[in-house]
């Protein structure tokens, strides 16, 4: 994800809606180094702007939801959260927005939230991540279409390549008919996805 996108995209809530407490949710959070990156955005974001606008109320406090499955080490990301912290306070002093973080377990491709109550969905590098195995990968009798592979390759068959496709619209429609009943109005989502460059699914 390029950093100005996500500027803008976080900057466009908050001069949109200057909310007295803004929601953000981090889908496919994980538990590594990247964890922390969108939050750390946010409250850059938005103490840059309160200082360029030269505003005087109260600074929005931030709710910070970081989403993955259920298996994922929230246990890690909690205790990494304590250092995080103390970096975040050290950097900004007095100029940090307040922010509260927690952790919602569950797959995103169902409703995690309330209707209408997030204000920036972020999701980067997850979405290529199937809700489950494709169906139609086995022929009649029980074999594997697909040989021992548990993804596409360059020598799956046609059937294999579209069952993998169905699957990821199906789930692609999912996720976004469920951000939609979640995002508030005025508020943004902002997807990432890896690329390629030829017509060959692999």
């Amino acid at each position: 994800m390029t950093k100005p996108v996500l500027d803008e995209a976080i900057g466009g809530v908050y001069k949109s809606l200057h909310p007295a407490k803004m929601v953000v949710a981090d889908l496919g959070c994980s538990s590594g180094c990247n964890t922390f990156v969108v939050m750390s955005e946010v409250l850059d974001v938005v103490g840059d702007l309160r200082r360029s606008l030269q505003e005087r109320q109260e600074p929005p406090e931030i709710q910070f939801f970081l989403n993955d499955l259920p298996g994922n080490d929230f246990n890690h990301v909690f205790r990494c959260l304590g250092e995080y912290k103390r970096k975040v306070e050290q950097e900004k002093g007095n100029l940090l927005v307040p922010y509260y973080v927690a952790g919602v377990p569950g797959s995103f491709y169902g409703r995690l939230f309330p209707r209408r109550s997030v204000h920036f969905f972020h999701c980067s590098g997850s979405l290529n991540w199937l809700s489950q195995v494709p169906q139609g990968l086995d022929t009649e009798r029980g074999a594997s279409l697909n040989n021992t592979n548990i993804y596409i390759t360059e020598t799956s068959p046609p059937e294999v390549v579209k069952a993998y496709q169905r699957q990821f619209q199906r789930d692609l429609s999912e996720f976004l008919r469920c951000r939609y009943a979640e995002l508030s109005y005025e508020g943004r989502l902002v997807i990432s996805f890896g690329d390629r460059k030829s017509n060959c699914p692999t």
